[in-house]
Formats: structure tokens, sequence, C-alpha cells
């Protein structure tokens, strides 16, 4: 169960939260082995629909450590500047919980379509085919948010 944020003055509308998800550039996945194990990667990622979609190896301990626990975190930082004359940092930042898994192969061109578009537009036709090229070797993994919350010093 989410623990209620603390810092009520400082909580953002889960509109908010969702824009900044979209619009960040990379973001931080948090996973966890089935015995407690802590691992956190930076990774690029896609925002739709409250999921998100990673792209990664077939291989390796994203996919592990999905396999023995489904549970995951997944936050943002979209704006950070230090304040030194006022001791705190004004910033913005979104974190997201659910359930992550191995993308069903039927959302799996899509959002490697969705990765291309985000970070490399103009460069779609080009994407397709690095996306066919590369698409055996290549898998996606699923976010399903089950909540989502924004916190803003600005």
């Amino acid at each position: 169960m989410a623990r209620e944020m603390r810092r009520k003055d400082r909580q953002l509308t889960e509109e908010k939260a969702v824009e900044m998800m979209r619009d960040a550039l990379w973001g931080t996945l948090s996973l966890s082995t089935g015995k407690g194990e802590p691992y956190g990667v930076p990774v690029n990622f896609v925002y739709v629909d409250k999921t998100i979609y990673i792209h990664c190896a077939k291989e390796g301990k994203k996919i592990d450590l999905i396999k023995e626990n489904k549970r995951a975190s997944f936050c943002i930082v979209a704006s950070s500047e230090i304040r030194p004359e006022a001791f705190t940092t004004a910033y913005s930042s979104a974190m997201a919980m659910g359930n992550i898994e191995i993308a069903p192969e039927t959302e799996k061109g899509k959002a490697l379509e969705l990765i291309i578009e985000k970070y490399c537009p103009s460069l779609e036709l080009e994407g397709a085919d690095y996306i066919k090229r590369l698409y055996d070797r290549t898998e996606v993994i699923k976010l399903s948010i089950e909540s989502i919350s924004g916190k803003a010093n600005i």
C-alpha cells in the first residue's frame, strides 16, 4: 500500500506527473530480486497510456530480475536546480509503481516504433529498418502502472 505524501504542498496533480513522465528523456527503473536485493538502472523509455516500455537485450540482469519479482518502480527528474543560498533544491519529479513483464509480442513492434519516434524524430524510415535488423536480438519490457505521483519544489 502506498504511503501518503508527507509534503502535500509539493504534490502535483496526476495529470502533471503523467505529462512529466511522457516528456522525460530518461528515467531510473528500480527492480529487486525475490530476496529483496535492490537494483536500479537508468534507461530510455516511452510512456503510453499508463504503460512504460523499455527496450533491452534478450538476456541480462533486468530480464532475470523481472522473472523473480514482478513489482517495479520508475522515476524521472524533470528539472533540478541547486539553490545553495536557500539550502534547498528546486525540482520536479514523478514516480510510478506497478507490475513489470516482458511485453507480449503483439506490443513489441509498436513499442519499438514509439521509442524510435521519441528519440530519433525524422528518422522513422531508417528506424524501421533498424528495428527489423535487430528485432530478434531485442526485448521490450512493459511496466503497467498502478500508481503515479509527482512532486515539485519550484
